[in-house]
């Protein structure tokens, strides 16, 4: 059960995860959109 597990996790480890937002936020702010591969989508 899932009980407790609070957010997202994305099926990666937390640096991972981390730097994916983050370059996802950059490419937002620098392009006004997002690219992404089709997997993470």
């Amino acid at each position: 059960m899932r009980h407790r597990i609070h957010g997202k996790q994305l099926c990666r480890d937390s640096e991972h995860r981390t730097a994916m937002l983050r370059n996802l936020a950059a490419g937002l702010f620098e392009h006004g959109q997002i690219e992404t591969t089709l997997p993470k989508a």
